[in-house]
């Protein structure tokens, strides 16, 4: 098994894929077992095309140069012109996720109704209001997961997320002390609602399919009667929403696999994980021949959700990407960009792009690009990429069609 990571230049528009190549049986010689699916460099009268390939493990050609996908459908390619990198392409690699995130994930899934996972809240009239939200309750603080909400009737719902299988005490009773006075104090009553009164406000609490008896038991022990949603790769359960007006039990089964990586990562996710997001975004940067980016701009690049995340929660995380981007201009990325911190009220710092392969003189392009990997490789600092198994990219879903409009 080889997986790859390339980025592709054109049109103004940067395209960032991953790959997992399997092998083919019966088939020997060198590469054996890593087959490449080349993806046609300079095709059809798009002549300002560039590729930049990052190969994780030995890469050998395809005897035919075609490929066959999950679909079954076979794609033909021809080779690159001589002097272009290789670019590895298949939509069938998953996004590495921190695990904690799943249930939100599943959420928004839920909301939106993508990559095979059925739309049950926004059926029920639900939206997404804002992710990460800091709100003060009579009980103390904390920072509510997501809210969303729906009209006719008005409701709001404050989700809390649970990565294990326990529910702490504390903070649940802050949770079931929230309503409309306090959410107006944090200025977070979605627009639609402002002048709704009264204005119903409850709590739900979400996690893993595979951990719901545990979740269920901690909340029966806490004497809380709560909404619990719990998330799995075939199956969604919604229960204990009696007397909720608006908020319906659900319990269906799906084909959808994990939900889609639309928060692949936050503030509180490891190094190596933020690492293999940014890493590419860098590249990507170099590829578009850009000078400057703004670190709020990578930030937004990694995380699909950016527009809906609380203020608090972009500073911490646009915070985490400037530390790792200060470790990367001064080690393993040294020479190639330069990080620079602003004392400007708006915005955390700038990346300075110093070199790029995509300049160089199409002869010596290659051998950069193949230098460019070696970096990318040190600063990712392990061969392979962490996946979670069913976990959808966003490309995946564009590729299927499965992306929501909203």
């Amino acid at each position: 098994m080889t997986t790859a990571l390339a980025v592709v230049a054109g049109n103004n528009r940067v395209t960032i894929l991953r790959q997992t190549c399997p092998g083919r049986a019966g088939r020997s010689g060198p590469g054996t077992g890593a087959e490449r699916r080349a993806e046609v460099l300079h095709p059809h009268g798009t002549p300002n095309l560039v590729a930049v390939g990052f190969a994780r493990g030995p890469v050998a050609e395809s005897a035919s140069g075609s490929c066959e996908h999950r679909s079954g459908q076979r794609r033909h390619h021809r080779r690159p012109a001589d002097g272009w990198a290789d670019v590895l392409r298949s939509k069938d690699d998953a996004v590495a996720v921190d695990e904690r995130l799943i249930p939100i994930n599943g959420l928004i899934a839920l909301l939106r109704g993508e990559g095979g996972w059925p739309a049950l809240l926004r059926e029920q009239g639900f939206r997404r209001h804002q992710l990460e939200v800091p709100v003060s309750t009579s009980l103390g603080d904390i920072r509510v997961d997501a809210l969303m909400y729906r009209r006719s009737p008005d409701l709001v719902v404050a989700c809390e997320g649970k990565s294990g299988r326990n529910i702490e005490d504390e903070q649940a009773r802050r949770y079931m002390a929230l309503d409309e006075t306090w959410l107006q104090r944090a200025g977070a009553i979605p627009p639609e609602l402002r002048r709704a009164s009264p204005l119903a406000v409850c709590a739900l609490f979400m996690g893993r399919e595979e951990q719901r008896a545990e979740l269920e038991a901690a909340l029966r022990a806490l004497n809380i009667a709560a909404p619990l949603l719990t998330v799995g790769s075939e199956r969604v359960r919604l229960s204990a929403t009696s007397g909720i007006k608006g908020l319906d039990d659900f319990d269906t089964q799906h084909q959808g696999g994990l939900p889609p990586a639309r928060l692949p990562v936050d503030h509180q996710s490891p190094d190596q994980d933020l690492l293999e997001l940014l890493v590419p975004q860098i590249v990507a940067a170099q590829a578009r021949n850009d000078d400057i980016v703004p670190v709020e701009s990578l930030a937004e690049r990694i995380l699909p959700e950016w527009p809906v995340l609380a203020h608090g929660a972009r500073s911490a995380f646009v915070g985490r990407v400037g530390s790792l981007l200060q470790g990367l201009a001064s080690g393993d990325m040294r020479g190639q960009f330069r990080y620079e911190g602003l004392a400007q009220p708006h915005t955390r710092g700038r990346i300075v792009i110093e070199a790029t392969p995509a300049s160089r003189d199409p002869r010596g392009r290659t051998q950069a690009w193949q230098a460019q990997q070696n970096r990318a490789e040190r600063a990712l600092q392990r061969r392979y990429a962490r996946q979670i198994p069913g976990q959808l990219s966003l490309d995946d879903l564009a590729d299927q069609g499965g992306l929501a409009e909203e």
